[in-house]
């Protein structure tokens, strides 16, 4: 019974079987994203949890690759099979075969001088989209003016939570407690699904982007000069409790900021020109502090 139960399971989530593969897409654009910033939160825990990153550039930098792989996952097994339980299935095996294959060398410090990350990404992608259905992706019909509006939004949307992410990962002090980094973790999945239920149209997003970009080239030193700890920047410290309050706070502050922005964009019908109002404070620096 249980290997049938298998059997069928396999069969449900193969990229080889033709039935998996839908004509259009069947779910609206915050169903998607719902589904995308799920995935990443999951996959976040999982990669603290495994892989106890010190807090040094490198550890942080094969996360950020982690990320970007496990996103090119997403966008092209859904692209092509327009089936979002299959993609976050196989997205899950993802993250799953990355730090797999970075435990491995790891472990071996003679071949782990010889491969990398993008050894990992590599690795993945041949466990994942190089299964797609060739014959499938071969007879696909161009895809019609609705299903490029949809993946348009997505893919900006997803452009928006990854620059949101890479200041998180700069910032998370990786040496905390476990649960302590779950808490900001679930911060950034919080104000990825503020954004995601807002259904900001996509020339709103590209200044969402550009605000995001903007704040994140001084956030953090701005922040560390209106501290009023004697601690200076908080980030040399040499102890571990000044470390991590620092960056849980400064963190917390830069959710609380980006919640202002969410629902000051959000106001008025989602007006292009409220948008360009806090696009022109961002760069006057008005919105920080």
């Amino acid at each position: 019974m249980n290997n049938s139960n298998n059997s069928n399971k396999e069969n449900d989530f193969s990229l080889d079987n033709y039935d998996n593969y839908y004509k259009k897409i069947n779910y609206d654009i915050s169903e998607i994203l719902d589904k995308y910033i799920n995935l990443i939160n999951e996959f976040l825990k999982f990669i603290l949890e495994k892989t106890k990153p010190k807090n040094n550039n490198y550890d942080k930098f094969i996360i950020i690759r982690a990320y970007e792989t496990i996103t090119h996952v997403f966008n092209n097994i859904f692209y092509h099979t327009k089936n979002l339980d299959l993609t976050f299935y196989h997205c899950q095996k993802s993250y799953y075969y990355y730090v797999e294959f970075m435990e491995q060398i790891s472990q071996d410090q003679h071949v782990f001088l010889q491969l990398s990350s993008r050894d990992a990404t590599t690795y993945v992608y041949k466990k994942t989209i190089i299964d797609l259905n060739h014959d499938f992706k071969k007879s696909m019909e161009p895809c019609c003016n609705e299903t490029k509006k949809i993946m348009q939004v997505i893919d900006e949307e997803i452009k928006l939570f990854k620059v949101i992410f890479e200041f998180v990962i700069e910032n998370l002090y990786l040496n905390n407690l476990l649960n302590i980094n779950e808490k900001l973790i679930d911060k950034y999945k919080n104000i990825c699904k503020k954004i995601n239920i807002s259904k900001l149209d996509v020339e709103s997003i590209k200044i969402f982007y550009k605000i995001i970009e903007n704040i994140n080239k001084d956030f953090a030193s701005t922040y560390y000069a209106n501290d009023d700890s004697d601690s200076g920047d908080g980030r040399d410290t040499g102890h571990s409790g000044d470390n991590y309050n620092n960056s849980y706070l400064l963190l917390d502050k830069y959710f609380e900021l980006l919640s202002k922005i969410v629902k000051k964009g959000s106001q008025k019908g989602h007006s292009i020109e409220v948008w360009k109002t806090i696009q022109n404070k961002a760069y006057n620096n008005e919105l920080l502090f």
